[in-house]
């Protein structure tokens, strides 16, 4: 990925459409809103998976936003996450920053309002390199590997500092899944409002890529332990309880990894880095239910897919052309 590689597609509760990259731009539409370049690590001329990798908009108050983005390092690590409240193009304070020890995993556009409490939930990569040598997704004291729920509105006006374990969390930030290894998207199905079901794809080790289904709190993914519904690098049976992903995407078929994901009325659409479009129909009665999925666009204009948005109708890819410009392009 590159400076301009859009990482993120949301809009905004008026219908809006806002855009991020990596290299720390959002736009508003198509029209600049907001850099914050000199915020972030700065990035390096290859393939990078640090930058501005998320947005949310609080559901009551439209005009302020929280900002998802790696910080540059402050003593150990490599990077800061940082997730940061915005009233309009006006930082007001920051919610959480996580010391990351590897450059990788970051995790992207995995911000997502819970409707019915208005928590704001993050979906945390294990620190990144591979097979999770610090065994940090499975680590009950690590806050990496791990979906937070931070209730914002209850958040003190301003962070901690860049924090590692669970026990340093402020009170309103609880941790509510664990067993992540990237997150590459969150969403949430609207077909069923009595049923609040939320959609994470994520990148795999070597073979596979997967998404799940979940709902509720105290949900295990099952990373490193296990990549997918029939392999287990570490062992065998029920000992391991653990969410069955409803999408195992073989690098071995011809893709590459799964870069977005995104919910559309009963449908789960995915992007794959350089073969375009997927989609599927999850089950909403059985979530670990494994079901088939087909390859339905391939756009000539982009070159890398690397997000994906939908206004609950429409869907919107981005990515980089040949070029390596960011484009964004409705396809539905």
């Amino acid at each position: 990925m590159t400076a301009s590689t859009p990482t993120a597609i949301r809009f905004d509760p008026h219908g809006e459409m806002w855009v991020c990259t990596q290299g720390g731009k959002l736009y508003r539409g198509v029209e600049l809103y907001l850099d914050i370049g000199h915020l972030i690590t700065p990035l390096s001329a290859g393939y990078d998976e640090r930058g501005l990798l998320g947005i949310a908009f609080h559901p009551q108050r439209p005009e302020t936003y929280y900002l998802y983005y790696t910080a540059p390092p402050q003593g150990e690590g490599i990077s800061i996450g940082t997730i940061e409240e915005y009233y309009g193009t006006h930082a007001v304070r920051k919610l959480l920053e996580v010391r990351r020890p590897f450059a990788n995993h970051n995790s992207i556009d995995s911000l997502f309002f819970r409707s019915h409490d208005n928590t704001l939930l993050w979906a945390n990569g294990d620190g990144g390199s591979s097979n999770d040598p610090l065994h940090l997704a499975q680590d009950d004291n690590s806050v990496l590997g791990k979906i937070l729920a931070l209730a914002v509105d209850q958040l003190p006006s301003q962070g901690m500092g860049p924090i590692t374990r669970v026990s340093e969390l402020p009170a309103g930030i609880t941790v509510e899944g664990k067993g992540l290894r990237n997150p590459v998207g969150l969403d949430i199905s609207t077909i069923a409002a009595d049923r609040e079901t939320f959609f994470l794809p994520m990148t795999g080790q070597d073979a596979y890529d997967y998404a799940y289904s979940f709902r509720g709190s105290g949900n295990n993914f099952g990373w490193p332990r296990y990549e997918g519904p029939s392999w287990n690098p570490a062992g065998s049976g029920s000992e391991f309880p653990h969410c069955q992903p409803f999408v195992s995407y073989s690098h071995a078929a011809g893709g590459v990894v799964i870069t977005a994901g995104r919910v559309v009325g009963q449908q789960f659409y995915f992007t794959d880095w350089k073969n375009g479009l997927c989609v599927c129909e999850p089950s909403l009665d059985d979530l670990d239910l494994a079901v088939p999925f087909t390859r339905v666009l391939e756009t000539p204009q982009l070159s890398t897919y690397t997000a994906l948005g939908s206004d609950g109708q429409g869907l919107w890819i981005g990515g980089l052309n040949e070029a390596g410009d960011g484009m964004v392009l409705r396809v539905i």
